[in-house]
């Protein structure tokens, strides 16, 4: 399934807990119940999905603590990724962001054309270009 068919079809809970962890990475499932206000078990399904789709990976176990040691939990940086271009007068610029919100790729080139077909042509080429760079 493509990923962005999968991002649609996620349920609130699942975005909720996407969005803490990209403002929480690392967060261990008890962590996450808290912040997103869920039952550790509803919260334990939610999860379970969002690795099955491969949105989330697990962390090397957190020891030191008392009890079970703790499993940190991130979002998969490959999962997903965002590009976006800027234009000046005289410039564009083609950026990769990961699912994590961090750029990993940058294509900056002078503006070569300004009619509507030659600028499209450019930036579908920069922007093929661009989809090589992103890591897989």
């Amino acid at each position: 399934m493509p990923v962005k068919r999968r991002l649609q079809e996620l349920s609130p809970s699942q975005r909720t807990i996407l969005d803490l962890l990209r403002n929480h990475e690392g967060s261990s499932r008890a962590e996450l119940a808290v912040l997103a206000g869920l039952s550790p078990a509803a919260l334990t399904r939610q999860i379970k999905e969002l690795l099955d789709l491969g949105l989330v990976m697990e962390g090397a176990r957190r020891s030191g603590l008392r009890g079970q040691p703790a499993l940190p939990l991130s979002l998969r940086p490959e999962a997903a990724y965002s590009i976006g271009l800027a234009f000046s007068l005289h410039e564009i610029e083609v950026v990769g962001i990961d699912f994590r919100g961090i750029r990993v790729a940058r294509l900056s080139r002078p503006l070569r054309c300004h009619g509507a077909t030659a600028l499209t042509r450019q930036c579908s080429a920069m922007v093929r270009e661009l989809e090589g760079m992103l890591p897989r």
